[in-house]
């Protein structure tokens, strides 16, 4: 990497500006290859759209009633010694 810096150092400033427009150029066609890649490599990893984790909200309540904080502290203090 120092001698990458050092080349660059050398390099006149229309040179640089040649090398910054290259960067960008280069970073934006991969940029614009992965959203027109948008498709999940998970997706195409396990073979199956992701999971919408939003509908598992309150999944839990399924199975048992909530309670209060002060139910649940009681149960936690029964075995306290006072």
């Amino acid at each position: 990497m120092p001698t990458i810096m050092s080349q660059i150092d050398q390099l006149g400033a229309s040179e640089k500006m040649r090398l910054m427009e290259y960067l960008v150029k280069s970073i934006s066609a991969i940029v614009e290859r992965q959203s027109a890649d948008s498709k999940d490599p998970r997706e195409e990893y396990f073979g199956c759209p992701r999971p919408d984790y939003s509908k598992l909200a309150g999944y839990g309540a399924k199975f048992h009633t909530t309670r209060s904080t002060e139910e649940w502290m009681k149960e936690l203090r029964e075995g306290e010694e006072e």
